[in-house]
């Protein structure tokens, strides 16, 4: 039964000032514990959970902020579960962050917090719904408001997040699966196949350990022959089991395998050459999520964080404001066409997103062009043009609903002797238009840009004519070619500064480039989690910034006053500095 936790408002949080000096006390009453009290725990909405417990009357459950808090802390300082059971037992600032008035209050124990984490994954698996994430909307949107934070300009950038799996390779990876599959089996079934299984009992990386490099082709043929035979033997009794059905996607990863079930015995298989093996096959039987990718020579097996901030040149605090995760093997286009929407939902007065040039795509183009967002790219995909014909006054084309839209399309070309010419609509697909614009092919034959111009191929020596034919792609490409280089200049290279922002993600990496988590769920947590961490941070270190300047003010006005005084008083005159 789900009961909120309303205990540390009832002023017992205060005790601490009967356990600690008045130093210590006032000392953290300025932590950032009291701090991640004060903009995080209290501000958690426990009812997000509420769908989490049973309606029956039942007992009531751990308190959710303290095991949200938790959860956040161990991610904000990279703890293991056993060192964050030790902050909770004996660190004062972590307790205080969770609102426990002492050190007699039992915070949960650590089951409670497996249990939770378990619910949480249950209820996204059974909805599709990520509850940390909801929070971190939720909080995001009460700091943007509370702290009046300026949205209309946004920047997003992605980070390869390694998942906590062995690196195996293809022949140890098929061999470590045949070991688990040989765990879930009977006894009875253990035995019959004894034979087959007894070469990888010792586990993938064991078997391979002593092969050497010839005989690699003929055992990838043995382990294929013993996959099928197993795939025959043990179908009908185990395809329902979870190890089993790792053990068929291996199987159809790495093997061309044909078969019917009414005729298992018939069935054939062939090794797939390494350049027909996917980037989304079977990374580990720990982690059936992780995908492969490799990136500027190095490769990744895990997934993409991407993350979205404010950037506003004259605010001083920034926040993040929209987090996905996603496989590694997902193009950046298709991550900015999902979280689009969302940045829009939260943030309706965005104008302008920076990225890089791989989030460019058509759908991308169209969702921005709908809501009125300029989208800003560096380091565009795809070759440069060597010739570049400027689309003029395009942005009123692209609303089909106006009869004379294509009164408004000129296109000018680099050619300063050839005038602006007004371009024609000629086709329209699906809702898609098509132009072409036709030049006087006398000026286009003294162009010095002729040889390279888009219109060689449609010169019309006849009608004298020369044609260009672009449509709304073209426009939308262009316009975002462009866009970087009609800012100004405060704003031309905001993008770059994402890059920190993303690198903060990889805190709870171990020295071997990977997190301690495993699963999209894991990782999916530990974004969002990192997302309200690391905007709780930059809260923290902008009102320490507030605090410092209005000391400094204060010392200011003393000072000023103070000498004042002192003047006026060879005169017996009391006269205050005017600022006060």
């Amino acid at each position: 039964m789900f009961r909120p936790n309303k205990h540390h408002h009832q002023g017992n949080l205060f005790g601490w000032q009967y356990i600690l000096n008045a130093k210590q006390y006032e000392l953290l009453m300025k932590s950032a514990g009291y701090a991640f009290y004060n903009e995080i725990f209290c501000q958690i909405d426990e009812s997000l959970f509420s769908v989490l417990y049973s309606k029956k009357y039942s007992a009531p459950n751990v308190a959710v902020n303290v095991l949200v808090g938790a959860i956040l802390l161990q991610y904000k300082y990279n703890w293991t579960e056993k060192e964050l059971i030790e902050h909770l037992s004996f660190d004062v600032q972590t307790r205080i962050a969770l609102g426990l008035s002492n050190f007699d209050v039992e915070a949960f124990s650590i089951r409670s917090l497996y249990n939770f984490k378990k619910r949480l994954a249950e209820y996204q698996l059974k909805t599709g719904v990520n509850l940390i994430s909801l929070l971190f909307t939720f909080l995001t949107d009460q700091q943007i408001t509370k702290y009046d934070v300026t949205t209309r300009i946004q920047r997003g950038d992605s980070v390869q997040i390694g998942s906590h799996i062995q690196d195996y390779s293809r022949l140890s990876l098929l061999a470590e699966v045949l070991n688990r599959l040989h765990r879930c089996l009977s006894k009875e079934d253990q035995a019959a196949n004894e034979a087959l299984f007894k070469p990888y009992l010792k586990g993938g990386q064991k078997y391979v350990y002593r092969l050497k490099s010839d005989k690699y082709t003929s055992c990838l043929a043995q382990i294929a022959s013993h996959y099928r035979t197993l795939f025959i033997l043990l179908y009908e009794e185990y395809h329902e089991n979870e190890t089993f059905c790792l053990f068929e996607r291996a199987l159809n990863d790495h093997f061309d395998f044909s078969y019917e079930r009414t005729q298992l015995a018939d069935a054939t298989i062939n090794v797939k050459e390494n350049k027909d093996l996917g980037s989304d096959i079977l990374q580990s039987p720990d982690d059936p999520d992780a995908t492969f990718r490799g990136k500027r020579g190095e490769k990744h097996k895990g997934y993409t964080i991407t993350g979205v901030e404010t950037c506003d040149p004259n605010s001083d605090l920034n926040l993040l404001v929209a987090i996905d995760t996603n496989a590694n093997n997902i193009d950046d286009s298709t991550i900015l066409e999902q979280i689009l929407p969302d940045m829009l939902a939260m943030t309706e007065d965005l104008e302008e997103a920076h990225f890089d040039g791989g989030y460019g795509s058509e759908k991308v183009d169209e969702i921005a062009q709908e809501h009125d967002v300029n989208i800003v790219q560096t380091a565009l995909r795809g070759a440069i043009a060597k010739v570049n014909m400027d689309i003029i006054h395009a942005d009123e084309t692209l609303d089909q609903t106006t009869s004379n839209q294509t009164d408004s399309v000129k296109v000018n070309c680099p050619n300063e002797a050839h005038p602006a010419v007004t371009a024609q609509k000629v086709n329209e697909k699906k809702g898609k238009l098509s132009y072409k614009a036709v030049f006087d092919l006398s000026i286009c034959e003294q162009c010095p840009f002729k040889d390279h111009c888009p219109t060689k191929r449609e010169r019309n020596k006849n009608k004298g004519v020369a044609t260009f034919r672009f449509n709304q792609q073209y426009i939308h490409r262009q316009k975002r070619r462009t866009a970087q280089s009609k800012l100004p200049d405060e704003r031309k290279y905001l993008r770059s500064g994402v890059e920190s922002t993303m690198r903060s993600f990889r805190r709870g990496e171990t020295n071997k480039g990977k997190i301690k988590y495993r699963g999209l769920f894991n990782t999916e947590l530990y974004a969002n989690a990192m997302g309200i961490v690391l905007n709780f941070e930059r809260i923290y270190r902008y009102n320490a910034t507030l605090l410092i300047i209005f000391w400094r003010f204060c010392c200011s006005e003393t000072l000023l006053n103070a000498l004042a005084l002192k003047a006026n008083r060879k005169t017996d005159k009391f006269i205050l500095h005017p600022s006060v």
